[in-house]
């Protein structure tokens, strides 16, 4: 569950089936997978291992998925989701609305997996991680894509937005920021998911629905043929942008002092 800006907390009857949908569902383990490339690609030099930050990380399934990077931290907002990863061994701290991440210590690498949506400024938490990043740095961003899917999922969800390419690039100050990346994700499967985002809209809307999230969608037999579709985009991604999809992607490095006009 990402930290979010003042919304409600996840209700603690969820958290569970939350993490069993992170560990399981097709959209969150190809996002995995897709992360932990960029990750590779981005942070690894040679025996070379970053210190890791992953802000909003729930109950921590993305830091257990890459057991390469022993020094890693998580900070989450709900207190519930923070003690699941706690028994689980992982360092998860407790952190506020205020984006105070001071006391963590400076990292080599941050990640801001579908959090952003989350937060209404947006300049004060991309201040808090530049902050929070060695000079030359590394920040991993993924993003829900595109206005016209906007749906019920998305309100329940309490996001304040879904951003275009431009949109995203246009948060971070070239002052600041050097982006090396930036590419939509979940193209393959983006037909089905639009058709699927309008006719829940549609339906939910006929019988006067509050609607639901796609995170409380069972996990079904067929979850296999869209993980698949997935991974085969996610070896794409390692070769070519895409110019469309449901999500976006963004990797960039902090500029600091050291590395101005390098």
């Amino acid at each position: 569950m990402p930290l979010y800006d003042g919304a409600p907390l996840m209700d603690p009857a969820y958290i569970e089936q939350y993490r069993d949908l992170e560990l399981r569902h097709w959209w969150w383990v190809a996002r995995r997978e897709l992360i932990s490339r960029l990750i590779q690609t981005y942070c690894f030099s040679g025996a070379a291992r970053p210190r890791w930050l992953d802000v909003g990380c729930s109950t921590g399934v993305l830091l257990e998925s890459i057991p390469e990077i022993p020094d890693k931290v998580g900070v989450e907002l709900d207190e519930g989701s923070r003690q699941v990863g706690l028994s689980r061994g992982l360092d998860i701290r407790s952190v506020g609305i205020d984006w105070n991440l001071k006391a963590l210590g400076r990292f080599d690498l941050v990640t801001l997996c579908d959090v952003l949506e989350h937060v209404e400024n947006e300049a004060k938490a991309l201040a808090a991680v530049h902050e929070a990043l060695l000079d030359d740095g590394v920040l991993i961003v993924t993003v829900p894509a595109l206005m016209g899917l906007w749906s019920r999922h998305d309100e329940i969800n309490h996001h304040f937005r879904r951003y275009t390419r431009q949109t995203l690039l246009g948060r971070f100050d070239p002052a600041q920021w050097r982006v090396v990346r930036v590419s939509y994700f979940s193209s393959i499967l983006f037909p089905v998911i639009w058709t699927v985002r309008k006719f829940q809209n549609l339906l939910a809307a006929v019988r006067g629905e509050k609607g639901q999230a796609d995170a409380r969608v069972r996990i079904g037999r067929l979850n296999r043929v869209p993980l698949g579709v997935f991974r085969f985009e996610v070896e794409l991604l390692q070769k070519v942008n895409m110019p469309m999809g449901s999500s976006l992607l963004l990797v960039a490095r902090k500029i600091g002092k050291q590395t101005v006009g390098h």
